[in-house]
């Protein structure tokens, strides 16, 4: 049931500002724009090409870890109407990466019937949606596990 979930999620549409995020999932690469001069990540990406931090322009696309915790989390049960009812149930959160930024809600995918909890270390995977495009997903780590593989 699991890959027939993950194929039936809707794709997104790549515009300008997101085609290289996009670009690097296709990869399977985790990319997030970055401060050149502060070093700041900027995440969700921001429409200005300029850091919210320090207010320099030309923020670039860095490749992150992929690691990282789970800050909140929460369980989805059913989808619009109009969407593919198979891609649910399935998890939603925030993660914050060991990188220090914390991403906007994401995918959250319990591995081996784990439970997804706030503080659990996961990792990035990618898979394709219903339309060919690579998405990042975040999946659970059995902490004993994890620790073992330097997963906060």
């Amino acid at each position: 049931m699991r890959e027939a979930q993950l194929s039936a999620r809707p794709s997104p549409v790549p515009d300008d500002e997101s085609r290289p995020f996009f670009e690097a999932a296709n990869r399977s690469e985790l990319f997030i724009r970055h401060c050149p001069a502060c070093g700041a990540f900027a995440w969700p990406t921001p429409r200005l090409n300029t850091c919210q931090i320090c207010l320099t322009p030309g923020l670039e696309w860095e490749q992150v870890s992929g690691r990282g915790i789970v800050h909140s989390i929460t369980r989805v049960h059913s989808v619009a109407q109009d969407e593919d009812p198979d891609w649910a149930p399935f998890s939603v959160g925030v993660i914050e990466l060991v990188e220090g930024v914390r991403t906007s809600i994401v995918g959250v995918l319990p591995s081996d019937g784990l439970h997804v909890n706030v503080g659990d270390p996961v990792v990035v995977v990618f898979h394709a949606t219903r339309d060919g495009q690579r998405v990042p997903w975040f999946e659970a780590t059995d902490p004993h596990v994890a620790s073992q593989k330097e997963i906060p």
